[in-house]
């Protein structure tokens, strides 16, 4: 009788074991996913000041999930708004040894041409940011990129 009490008690933790250790993995993922993110913004804002000319962060916003709503995987978008006496070209010029430009994941833009587009309901995460009223030589860095854990609950 003790043996079958004990294979029940088996039988019964193994599931619930097996259904806490997805949820711990899943979370773990999450962490590890939200801490790349923080690492990525942190290290976008350093590149910035270090390798553009009288760089000056004006504020940054980054999120961790499905940023595109376009499936089931988790990204790392981090967004700069700086003002610095570089012009584009120049600024990808300097920044491309640590980052590839390809007009969709990776890219810079003028604040004033980012405004216009807004007005057309595009940059939503403008919306979160402090934007300079003058925009004279301020930019806005986009960077999005897959998470480690690009699988992660957090993308579904």
């Amino acid at each position: 009788m003790k043996l079958i009490k004990r294979m029940i008690k088996i039988i019964v933790c193994i599931p619930i074991a097996l259904i806490l250790l997805v949820i711990a993995f899943e979370i773990a993922g999450m962490v590890v996913n939200h801490t790349a993110t923080w690492r990525q913004t942190g290290k976008l804002q350093n590149v910035i000041q270090k390798e553009l000319t009288n760089a000056e962060i004006i504020d940054t916003y980054s999120e961790t999930g499905n940023t595109s709503g376009t499936g089931n995987h988790v990204d790392m978008l981090t967004v700069v708004v700086f003002r610095t006496d570089d012009s584009i070209s120049d600024i990808e010029d300097k920044l491309k040894d640590h980052y590839e430009f390809d007009e969709w994941s990776c890219w810079i833009e003028k604040m004033d041409i980012i405004e216009e587009r807004r007005q057309d309901g595009y940059y939503k995460f403008c919306e979160k940011m402090d934007i300079p009223e003058t925009s004279v030589h301020c930019y806005l860095m986009y960077l999005n990129q897959s998470a480690p854990f690009a699988d992660n609950i957090e993308g579904h």
